[in-house]
């Protein structure tokens, strides 16, 4: 079951933070004076290149209907139901969510870090999602930057990896997505025949093992699949990731980012993204 709600440590948190910004100057900016280097670990050490940390006390948001008090109101999608280990909402979960699947109205969930703004818009984008064996885009996401972008996605993997399970235990297609930013490979092969280099450097998070950087892509029959080097037997299928593919077989969610969405919509080549489409939703 994908678990919303993750535990965050800000002391880990600030400590990783540190240890990547050294590592970036020591990176970037070699010394080449020992005594130099030496003192720069020193001042590491002691905390002389950063403050100390605040840490600010989150407000509490008003509890709202539990998701199958919800669902008994407006119907969602029982695979769907079936994959979230999220049982009780927040009042602004709600209130979107109904918006949203029921009232189909325009809806601005406005929110602090935390408060659960991704399930308020990806559920009723899954629920969507859902209700057509048809392929096509069915909702874009839109991202200003792409490290967001990144962050969310192994979000979604991890609703999609239990979603598409339930799904294809009873013979449904798997709801597909792919991220379309300046990086996204081209084609599956590279000038040399194998897999394209901008493929073999990406990893991701596992949703099955919870393993970072586990999964990696490799070619399958001629397209992009992931695959965990932990649990040999697990391939992800329902993520597309070249330009070509997405051409040929344009997911249920588009993920680009603002100044390639601009692009896509004026290129001839990204033409038969937009001919089969069911566009219901645009999240930004």
């Amino acid at each position: 079951m994908w678990r919303a709600c993750i535990m965050f440590n800000p002391l880990t948190a600030t400590k990783e933070i540190q240890k990547s910004y050294v590592n970036f100057y020591k990176t970037n900016f070699t010394l080449g004076n020992e005594k130099l280097t030496e003192q720069f670990s020193k001042l590491s050490e002691n905390n002389r290149l950063w403050r100390e940390p605040f840490i600010s006390i989150g407000q509490k948001y008003l509890p709202g209907k539990t998701l199958e008090q919800l669902n008994l109101e407006i119907k969602l999608n029982d695979d769907l139901i079936k994959s979230l280990s999220l049982e009780n909402l927040f009042l602004h979960q709600e209130g979107a969510i109904r918006n949203i699947v029921h009232l189909e109205r325009n809806t601005v969930v406005s929110s602090g870090t935390g408060s659960g703004k991704t399930e308020s818009f990806l559920i009723p984008v899954l629920n969507e999602c859902t209700k057509s064996e048809v392929t096509g885009i069915k909702a874009v996401l839109i991202y200003p930057m792409n490290a967001l972008a990144n962050d969310q996605v192994d979000r979604l993997r991890g609703i999609l990896f239990e979603l598409n399970k339930i799904r294809q235990e009873v013979g449904k297609r798997e709801i597909t997505f792919g991220i379309y930013t300046g990086p996204t490979a081209r084609q599956i092969n590279g000038k040399s025949g194998e897999l394209n280099p901008d493929l073999i450097h990406l990893s991701f998070k596992c949703p099955s093992c919870d393993r970072s950087d586990a999964l990696k892509c490799s070619a399958d029959n001629g397209k992009v699949i992931l695959t965990c080097k932990y649990e040999k037997e697990l391939k992800i299928k329902f993520q597309i990731f070249t330009r070509e593919e997405l051409r040929n077989n344009p997911p249920d969610i588009l993920i680009p980012n603002y100044s390639m969405l601009q692009r896509i919509l004026v290129n001839q080549d990204d033409k038969p993204l937009f001919e089969k489409n069911k566009i219901k939703h645009l999240v930004m």
